[in-house]
């Protein structure tokens, strides 16, 4: 089925006890499409009682996939509600936590010709969050999913101490691509992590476990609360077999500083398109910063600073 062509407002107020999908239009869009809709509707959600299962809240759907036989796609929407979301009893930070996306929380396919697609939409609506993992556009992208000339214009300020997050999607995972896409809001990160395994905050996507991002530009401004090692312009962790390509970076890394924030100014001169030094190096490098060796086989090419 599809849905196109209509505005939405108003407020939704969610919150779950089990595993669930929420959306504006849609909790789950399944072998379906939503096309050149518009949601002025402000979220928000007390997260769920459930320690263990996934409670998905989208601007948009809460949850995109199909069952291998018909492509599900969401194009040109825009979602310009505001979204104030806590993770409730459930802290987690993987696909069984507490996800938003400003387009659709938790996207998935079933096969190389039968992606879930997300297309030319926009997220406008400011993020205020206390949860494991959210984006402007999709909150994770698990498998088979393919996004392309999506923005963000929403900035987020998000207080868990355990994250995965970045302002186009928090993950990459199998056949996943990311093309043409541009962040512009800012994603500031105010919870203090035990560890720097239990943060990932970049200005594009939060953890690149697999797929590839190519085109585009980040522009907004990553700000972390301690562990700036594990914060990135375009990426916060990159793992084997992934690629990055020619994606423009204008923008700023920081720390939180109790709200006085310490900004680093990316430059040509310090400039660099891979990085593995630790945070008090004398030659730190602010482009793209990650936990990922000398010995991953990722790729990171193309890639240019815009002053």
């Amino acid at each position: 089925g599809s849905v196109s062509n209509f505005p939405l407002s108003g407020t939704l107020t969610a919150s779950a006890t089990a595993k669930s999908h929420v959306g504006t239009v849609a909790g789950v869009c399944h072998n379906s499409a939503i096309s050149h809709v518009i949601s002025n509707v402000k979220i928000t959600s007390a997260g769920t009682t459930n320690a263990s299962q996934r409670f998905a809240i989208g601007g948009i759907a809460g949850l995109i996939c199909n069952d291998g036989t018909v492509a599900s796609s969401i194009t040109s929407c825009t979602m310009n509600g505001n979204a104030t979301v806590d993770k409730g009893s459930n802290s987690g930070n993987g696909a069984t936590g507490v996800i938003y996306g400003g387009i659709v929380a938790f996207s998935t396919g079933q096969g190389t010709n039968m992606h879930s697609l997300i297309t030319s939409c926009i997220n406008n609506g400011t993020m205020t969050m206390n949860t494991g993992r959210a984006a402007g556009i999709v909150g994770s992208c698990k498998q088979f999913t393919k996004m392309n000339g999506c923005t963000n214009n929403g900035a987020q300020t998000n207080s868990s101490a355990k994250n995965r997050l970045g302002q186009i999607t928090c993950e990459l995972a199998s056949n996943c691509r990311m093309d043409n896409c541009i962040n512009n809001g800012d994603i500031i990160a105010t919870g203090t992590a035990a560890s720097n395994d239990d943060i990932r905050v970049a200005g594009m996507v939060g953890a690149m476990a697999a797929g590839t991002i190519e085109g585009g530009q980040s522009n907004g401004r990553v700000i972390t609360n301690g562990h700036e090692e594990n914060c990135g312009l375009i990426f916060a962790y990159i793992a084997n077999g992934t690629a990055v390509k020619n994606v423009a970076v204008k923008g700023l890394i920081g720390t939180y500083n109790g709200g006085n924030y310490s900004m680093k100014t990316v430059t040509a001169a310090n400039f660099d398109t891979w990085n593995n030094s630790t945070i008090d190096s004398s030659n730190r490098k602010y482009s793209f910063l990650g936990s990922a060796n000398s010995t991953k086989t990722s790729i990171v090419t193309g890639c240019t600073f815009v002053p």
